[in-house]
């Protein structure tokens, strides 16, 4: 096995070596360009939800940007950039993002440079836990040992009986033959 995993070590070396396969250096930079021509400009927005709790996934989906281009998304009329994607060659995009921690009523921008769309959603406070919620009520003791010295005596007081029910059998087998 050794010997097996030795050869096909050296024969990946060795084509590695051969065809100048290497690590790259460092991270390749993709240069996005956006194609203005096609009938774009007629842009949507969805949410997937209009009231999650704070934290929760949300997700937004476009249609009806430029083909092929970077898309912006901003928070709120500050304008907090949540992050960028980049539109199919449909001027389709979809892009996912935490719900703020704070309640309110927040809107989303999408933008294409040219093109943007706002959405608005709503952030609703955590459900408070209610005392107690969860739990089962106490109903009585938390340990087995009771119900294992109950049993215990069960099978005692089964052994009694089956051994006295054969005594007596026994017996009465033991009178007959002397009659």
């Amino acid at each position: 096995m050794k010997r097996v995993c030795g050869v096909l070590f050296g024969l990946v070396a060795l084509l590695t070596v051969t065809l100048g396969f290497t690590a790259p250096a460092e991270a390749q930079t993709v240069v996005v360009t956006c194609t203005s021509s096609g009938n774009y400009g007629n842009v949507t927005i969805t949410i997937s939800v209009t009231t999650v709790p704070p934290g929760v996934t949300v997700t937004i989906t476009g249609s009806g940007f430029l083909p092929n281009c970077t898309i912006v998304i901003t928070l709120g009329p500050s304008g907090t950039v949540l992050g960028e994607t980049v539109s199919d060659a449909n001027g389709n995009f979809s892009f996912d993002f935490p719900a703020p921690q704070q309640p309110g009523t927040y809107s989303v921008t999408a933008s294409d440079g040219v093109n943007a769309q706002t959405v608005e959603f709503t952030v609703v406070a955590a459900a408070t836990p209610v005392e107690g919620a969860g739990t089962l009520p106490y109903t009585g003791n938390s340990s087995s040992i009771p119900v294992a010295q109950i049993g215990a005596v069960m099978v005692a007081a089964g052994a009694v009986l089956v051994l006295g029910v054969r005594k007596r059998q026994h017996r009465v087998a033991a009178v007959r033959v002397e009659d």
